[in-house]
């Protein structure tokens, strides 16, 4: 026991190196028996050990348990069966092994030990191996190769078991692969169907080579693996393939379907397009034959009215004088209404701003008579005599908006003022009316965006042309006004304030 417990207590210290797992405690809780007992069999005290617990501390320090067997001068219960069976035979050799040198005993024990250690990584590694020699009773194969061919696990070690553990096709495979590569001594590898009776198949894949030992000695090497998983997985893999490449496909399809609806859905578009752009031509040249007659008619209507309104005029006919110049006011913002696409171009002359505004104011005043609304002006004294502008234009500004607070004061004062702002060489209008009926904007002053007001619509544009700009400004009503404001009232009896400044560029004539 001195030479067992000196192989452990090397061994285990060896192993603790590595391992704080293998302390003598440990490894006596491991194997079942107290501490202090397995001190005094690392220590050569002689102790019974029986074969059971010599067997698991073998197994737990990686050793051969013949090999600790013996080191304990005990002998496994198989062993014994063989002597018993045949002593003379036993006795024999082991006198041979008497004469044996001591270095080939412990060669054959290091290699039964690293053999058993290359069994164990195969076994965890789910890796079968065989070692296949032409002599009776010299192939063997790790634990894992029978279970792997599907054999019972006391097969015989041989190639005949592992071609018959085969498909008949995958057979013929291995037989020709075995063929070629004993006459190249090349190494070689395939996968292979087994012959089982299970539903789904199984496959394994070999990988083997040749040595030759003598002309008529050849061992067999290899390892096997169940590659079943694989190649379920493999045929997985080619079925998502193929239906991915269908739906790839039938996108395809799908998006030249998709282009080529969207290629004739273009082409009905530019048709379409086309035959729009042409009615467009027809409506322009509709509209543009149509802004010529007005045009014509309208310059053909003012020249009679104007030779009418002078001739009214010698007759002293006010009334029917106002009257006229209304129309004529009309007819103008009418004409400018058709130019505006075109730009308004304004007239140069010079003239009393003040004889203008007079008349205009006189002439809306007869026009529109009514007995509870009153039309006031004043002037700036900063009004000069004599100003170079549009007079025509000025004339349709303060008709068009006058006119249109007229008809929508019920009662009050409409009031105008007149200044001129030297600085900036402009003439400035201001026009207020203290009862509208109807909100002011500035998109009344524009067209198409005053619906409700469209008699004004054109004063913004005329007032672009002369270079001026608008003012609105709305105030709570608290009844008292300055002179520039507009008050108009809600049904709702609810008093707001809005002023409305109209600036236009006139410059003063030279005295």
């Amino acid at each position: 026991m001195r030479e067992l417990g000196s192989f452990i207590r090397q061994k285990r210290e060896a192993l603790l190196k590595e391992d704080r797992s293998y302390s003598q405690l440990q490894v006596s809780q491991r194997i079942g028996i107290e501490q202090s007992y397995l001190s005094k069999l690392e220590r050569g005290v002689v102790t019974q050990l029986s074969e059971e617990k010599i067997v698991a501390l073998a197994e737990d320090l990686g050793e051969d348990p013949d090999y600790l067997l013996a080191l304990g001068g005990k002998v496994s219960d198989d062993v014994l069966t063989i002597i018993r069976q045949r002593p003379l035979l036993f006795s024999r050799l082991v006198r041979d092994m008497k004469h044996m040198p001591k270095d080939v005993i412990e060669a054959d024990h290091d290699f039964k030990q690293r053999q058993s250690r290359m069994e164990r990584l195969y076994d965890s590694a789910s890796i079968g191996y065989f070692h296949l020699e032409d002599g009776p009773g010299n192939s063997a194969w790790s634990s894992l190769t029978p279970k792997i061919l599907h054999l019972p696990p006391d097969a015989v070690p041989g190639l005949k078991a592992i071609k018959n553990a085969l498909a008949p096709e995958s057979r013929a495979q291995f037989s020709a692969l075995e063929r070629d590569s004993r006459l190249k001594l090349a190494p070689y590898h395939c996968e292979l169907r087994l012959n089982t009776d299970e539903d789904s198949p199984r496959y394994v894949r070999i990988w083997g080579e040749y040595d030759a030992l003598s002309d008529n000695h050849v061992v067999r090497l290899g390892l096997i693996q169940d590659i079943t998983r694989e190649v379920e997985a493999r045929e997985e893999l080619r079925q998502a393939h193929q239906a991915l490449n269908g739906t790839v496909e039938k996108q395809n399809r799908q998006v030249a379907q998709g282009i080529e609806e969207l290629k004739q859905e273009i082409a009905a578009r530019k048709r379409l397009e086309g035959e729009l752009r042409a009615v467009n031509e027809r409506i322009a040249r509709q509209k543009d034959l149509q802004r010529e007659y007005l045009r014509q008619n309208a310059y053909e209507l003012r020249s009679q009215i104007n030779a009418l309104v002078t001739e009214r005029r010698n007759r002293q006919d006010e009334a029917l004088s106002c009257t006229i110049s209304g129309i004529s006011a009309i007819i103008n913002n009418m004409n400018d209404f058709f130019n505006i696409g075109e730009g308004l171009s304004p007239l140069v002359e010079d003239f009393d701003p003040k004889a203008v505004f007079e008349g205009i104011v006189s002439d809306v005043s007869r026009a529109h008579a009514a007995a509870d609304v009153v039309l006031q002006a004043t002037f700036s004294p900063r009004l000069p005599g004599r100003v170079i502008g549009d007079p025509q234009r000025m004339q349709q500004i303060t008709h068009s908006i006058s006119s249109f607070l007229l008809r929508v004061t019920p009662w009050g004062v409409i009031q105008l003022a007149l200044d001129y702002l030297p600085d900036q060489r402009l003439l400035s209008l201001v026009i207020s009316s203290q009862a509208a009926t109807v909100d002011i904007t500035e998109d009344c002053f524009h067209p198409g965006k005053g619906a409700s007001a469209w008699q004004i619509s054109t004063v913004g544009p005329i007032v672009k042309a002369l270079r001026g700009s608008m003012v609105i400004d709305r105030t709570p009503s608290n009844g008292s006004h300055d002179t520039c404001q507009t008050t108009y009232c809600y049904p709702s009896a609810t008093s707001m304030s809005a002023t409305l400044r109209t600036t236009a560029w006139y410059r003063r004539f030279p005295a």
